[in-house]
């Protein structure tokens, strides 16, 4: 009797084990949770005309990481890999976590990498847009092209180097601003205002130079020689002087600004003398 006992308790032990041991891998099964690779794809959205497939992945695994999306949390990798004679389509293979079951293992992607003869579109930049018309450029130091240039492109960085002024009328302080010479990715024109800063410090010629001061033993009686002449003695002037008449005669010259020139008044006269050996020659 107590064999028969023994031989039926093992006979129960062994029915318990296995029911528990079916019982748990029917428990593993209902726990994996079913991904749809559909949902996988909508999840990812759209990944167009990338630069290559490295960065189609580096897009991918973007996706992934520290995703709040239900779907992709799911999801362990995406990798990418072109599709057959294709450079611009990709087929994505999804692997999913322990837990997650997926019911298809790729998706496609067309598109996702630019096609290497197409040019992305450019758009040009537009000077009427960028700089309104008549805007206004206060204060400058003169009324010179390049000083006007350069407070324009101080202004707006994005037409530098791109631009240029093309005419100037000082009367009525207007300046006409269109694309450089060469320049491309830009059209169109503006005309702007402009204000020069009153000097509170005008040089008056005829108080640096005196009158009939004497420039000796110059080189030859021309225009070119005689402004040398003065410019090299008095610094200040530099730039700013203009010769407008000589009388080679009594050996005079006039001096008086530059035409354009700012900051300057007055005239004077001054007197010069050739060197011997010039003349002798």
């Amino acid at each position: 009797m107590k064999k028969l006992l023994s031989i039926l308790g093992a006979v129960g032990l062994t029915a318990t084990g296995a029911s528990v041991a079916v019982s748990c891998g029917t428990k593993d099964k209902e726990e994996n949770k079913a991904i749809t690779i559909a949902n996988v794809e909508k999840a990812v959205g759209e990944i167009k005309e990338l630069k290559d497939l490295a960065a189609v992945n580096t897009a991918l695994a973007a996706k992934l990481k520290d995703t709040k999306d239900e779907t992709l949390k799911g999801i362990k990798s995406l990798t990418a890999a072109f599709k057959a004679d294709s450079k611009t389509n990709v087929t994505v293979t999804a692997v999913a976590k322990d837990g997650y079951k997926l019911d298809k293992t790729t998706f496609d992607i067309d598109g996702a990498i630019q096609d290497e003869g197409t040019t992305p579109p450019t758009t040009d930049i537009k000077i009427d847009e960028v700089i309104t018309a008549n805007e206004e450029f206060a204060d400058l130091a003169d009324a010179q092209a390049a000083t006007i240039l350069a407070a324009v492109e101080a202004k707006h960085e994005t037409l530098k180097g791109k631009i240029q002024i093309t005419s100037i009328d000082e009367t009525a302080k207007t300046a006409k601003v269109e694309a450089a010479s060469g320049a491309t990715g830009i059209t169109g024109t503006q005309t702007i205002k402009f204000t020069v800063v009153a000097s509170t410090t005008d040089i008056k010629i005829d108080e640096v130079i005196t009158a009939n001061e004497e420039f000796a033993d110059l080189a030859d009686a021309q225009a070119a020689t005689i402004l040398a002449a003065v410019e090299a003695k008095h610094e200040t002037l530099k730039g700013k002087i203009q010769i407008t008449s000589i009388d080679e005669t009594a050996k005079t010259a006039k001096v008086e600004a530059a035409s354009g020139a700012t900051g300057i008044t007055g005239t004077q006269t001054i007197k010069f003398t050739v060197s011997d050996s010039e003349v002798k020659n």
